[in-house]
């Protein structure tokens, strides 16, 4: 009886100690250094009040690392020494203009900016403001997110007015990048398809006749359900209106709102459409070729079409990038 009851006691006192003891540390083997392709120089805190600071569209000037401010944050610019890390200089923009930055291009010493409910313009050397549009005030909604393109001394940025309403009418404004004046360069109205949209363009110089023309993804019916839109490539002089030839990319998930399409050897337009990516001939709008993802969203808003080395390279998912031969 007496040896049971200490057998019992040795038990339950192994069960406890068992509870008690802590788990094991698990050390995680220090990564390769060689093998690494990045190496970080620096890091910094864009906001010791913030846990999280979104930003976008970071640009270099000269030494300095450019980016906007956080979201809600009024138009910010901060310059950071690309040695160091170090803040240089912050830019709070006080005009008409209050939303935070969400995409920009650098011409010269010219930063140029969107914003919420407009465009404006800041000189990097002084860090002042030389020009600035809201355009929230002529009811135009600004296209966030979109890639702002520019060609020689312009800069074309895409807009809707009356967005988000089904009489909604779509307007590519060009800016000169130091003046700030506005040309109206393409408005397309609804019709009885739908309200009408396009990406940012590229520009591409035709061998033969010298004509600047545009190339870009128009999407005819904007507010259709995602089955339902329709997607178009289109091969446009903006200058006289008269369209060099358009074809239809998908009558069904049009994508690749975002990022105008790329030209691979002055012959083959390429775009996404339908989760997949095209090749056209660029003087005749024949389909040259299709590649199929394997992912449900393999083309989509935030798609990026690279060329580097005659290869393609493209984000088909939200993680992972595929190299194409194009």
């Amino acid at each position: 009886m007496k040896m049971s009851l200490l057998i019992k006691i040795i038990f339950v006192t192994s069960l406890l100690w068992t509870c008690d003891k802590p788990d094991p540390i698990i050390t995680p083997d220090p990564p390769n250094v060689e093998d690494s392709l990045i190496e970080i120089q620096w890091a910094t805190r864009m906001d010791i009040e913030k846990e999280i600071v979104g930003t976008d569209n970071t640009q270099i000037y000269k030494d300095w690392v450019l980016t906007g401010g956080d979201f809600g944050d009024p138009p910010i610019l901060m310059a950071f020494n690309k040695v160091t890390g170090n803040k240089d200089w912050e830019y709070v923009h006080d005009g008409v203009l209050y939303h935070d930055i969400s995409n920009s291009i650098v011409v010269d010493n010219i930063y140029i900016a969107i914003t919420g409910n407009g465009v404006m313009a800041i000189n990097l050397d002084s860090q002042t403001s030389i020009w600035e549009h809201k355009l929230s005030d002529m009811n135009l909604f600004v296209h966030k997110g979109y890639s702002i393109v520019r060609n020689g001394d312009y800069i074309y940025v895409n807009t809707t007015w009356n967005f988000p309403h089904t009489n909604a009418v779509f307007h590519l404004l060009r800016f000169h990048y130091l003046t700030g004046e506005i040309d109206w360069v393409l408005t397309l109205p609804p019709d009885d398809v739908g309200n009408k949209g396009i990406s940012p363009i590229n520009f591409w110089e035709h061998p033969n006749t010298g004509e600047q023309l545009a190339i870009f993804n128009i999407y005819e019916n904007v507010d259709a359900t995602v089955e339902e839109s329709i997607q178009s490539l289109v091969v446009m002089n903006l200058e006289t209106g008269e369209v060099f030839w358009k074809t239809e990319v998908t009558d069904t998930q049009a994508s690749d709102p975002r990022n105008p399409p790329v030209i691979f050897n002055n012959s083959i337009v390429i775009t996404g459409g339908d989760a997949n990516m095209y090749g056209f001939d660029i003087y005749t709008g024949e389909q040259l070729w299709c590649y199929e993802f394997d992912y449900p969203w393999g083309v989509w808003g935030y798609t990026e079409k690279l060329i580097y080395e005659d290869k393609l390279y493209v984000n088909c998912s939200q993680e992972e990038v595929s190299c194409l031969n194009p």
